[in-house]
């Protein structure tokens, strides 16, 4: 682990956080964790190849990155946390395109972020911890902006809302969470229909899906805990006709969350 981000990470540290270590340049909140293979282990039952290829997630190298998100960080920013960053799919193109940006990815899986050093990109900091901790493990007003990228459908539902509140609190005032989640009407509906039909080659229901909520509810827990909502972008099946995304964005949230495959939602401390 580089001197520098070592430095960062315990000027940015929450003072509650007592020791921890670093091993193989990943920070370990938790050393229980180098031990749990259950996060190691997901990908194994839950790779859809439809998106990222067969089984790019148990594979030894990281995978590819995923850019689908990097429109919704503004750039130039100093300091984010991807929280569940993983070996870092999503925000890696940006920490390439913004050298002057550092990373914080936070993860359970500490093989996972260990593929993340494999980018070779010195501004993404792999740190290991649980998400479900009762604690924040950084000092409040620090980050720019954190991500939340399929993450809430993970944890349970009484640390969910601890959660929010976390990112609320480690936000600098002006910063964005970006939050995205698969929809429960997609994951519990279309996905075991869609997994009959051959042309889709798409993974059985994910048992590790124990959270998933209504965007309409999410907002509203965000709300609650303070934020401000700037915008919610919902996909559906058929979202690449036209008319249809016409005729469906007509439609109350209450109403069109219901076709939603999966959405994203930026909010402003």
């Amino acid at each position: 682990m580089d001197t520098y981000n070592l430095q960062l990470f315990r000027s940015i540290a929450s003072t509650s956080l007592g020791s921890f270590l670093s091993k193989d340049g990943v920070i370990v909140l938790d050393p229980k964790l180098l031990t749990d293979k259950h996060w190691d282990n997901y990908h194994s039952y839950n790779s859809d190849s439809h998106l990222y290829g067969s089984g790019v997630y148990s594979q030894e190298t990281p995978a590819p990155p995923h850019n689908f998100f990097k429109r919704f960080i503004k750039p130039n920013l100093k300091l984010i946390l991807d929280h569940g960053g993983g070996d870092g799919n999503c925000t890696s193109t940006y920490a390439l395109e913004n050298p002057s940006a550092t990373i914080i990815l936070l993860d359970a899986s500490y093989k996972a972020l260990r593929k993340s050093l494999l980018r070779n990109l010195s501004n993404l900091i792999p740190v290991c911890c649980n998400a479900e901790k009762s604690y924040s493990p950084f000092l409040d007003n620090t980050f720019d902006t954190v991500l939340s990228i399929y993450v809430i459908e993970h944890i349970s539902s009484h640390a969910y809302r601890s959660f929010l509140g976390q990112a609320y609190s480690s936000l600098k005032k002006g910063g964005h969470l970006v939050l995205a989640s698969d929809s429960p009407y997609f994951d519990k509906t279309v996905r075991p229909f869609l997994r009959t039909l051959t042309r889709y080659r798409i993974c059985r229901n994910d048992p590790t899906h124990i959270n998933l909520i209504q965007p309409s509810k999410v907002v509203n827990h965000l709300i609650a805990q303070g934020f401000t909502i700037n915008a919610i972008e919902l996909w559906y099946i058929g979202h690449q006709y036209t008319i249809w995304r016409k005729i469906i964005s007509k439609m109350p949230l209450i109403i069109r969350e219901k076709f939603s495959t999966l959405y994203v939602i930026s909010a402003a401390k």
